[in-house]
């Protein structure tokens, strides 16, 4: 999932370019930025298996082999982690990070100030449920929208395209 966070990062020109804004990304499907897409591909991914996402971008729409679950726990994980991600990038320590998730205990306290609990399985927050929740809705609500058919299919042609485009290369390589 740092993956993702590492890609902005890069595409910024590093760290300190790094133009983020969160309505960007939870403008979901009416996303004109490419963060979504970049989400789709770098987190939701993630979430929902690299090979389902492999063999299924290129001819399905995302609402079909991801769900609203799959979607708004990609996003909340973004959100949970984002500082610790930027701390992590700054200190060059992608292992660990001295800054707490925003939802969940990173395992540093019995008991965090987000709410979290470090008990056995660590977890999420009440704030950090209730937020996986209004995501939730909000993920829910945006799939209905008459933009999303159109982000998805546009999505959908952009994938069909890099796939046709591997395959002719992977083909050319396979004859030189």
């Amino acid at each position: 999932m740092l993956t993702f966070f590492q890609e902005l990062v890069k595409d910024s020109g590093g760290i300190a370019d790094l133009q983020f804004d969160f309505d960007d990304l939870f403008n979901l499907r009416k996303d004109e930025t490419g963060i979504y897409e970049k989400f789709v591909d770098y987190l939701l991914s993630a979430v929902v298996g690299k090979r389902i996402y492999k063999s299924r971008k290129h001819k399905s729409l995302v609402s079909t082999y991801t769900s609203i679950s799959d979607e708004a726990f990609a996003l909340i994980v973004v959100e949970n982690n984002w500082e610790r991600w930027v701390d992590m990038h700054e200190q060059k320590n992608f292992k660990s990070s001295n800054v707490m998730p925003k939802f969940t205990n990173a395992g540093k306290t019995r008991y965090s100030g987000n709410g979290s609990s470090n008990q056995k399985f660590k977890g999420w927050s009440a704030a950090g449920l209730k937020r996986f929740n209004e995501i939730f809705l909000m993920v829910k609500q945006d799939r209905n929208m008459k933009h999303a058919v159109k982000w998805e299919e546009s999505f959908k042609l952009k994938k069909e395209q890099e796939y046709v485009a591997e395959r002719i290369n992977k083909k050319r390589k396979s004859t030189e």
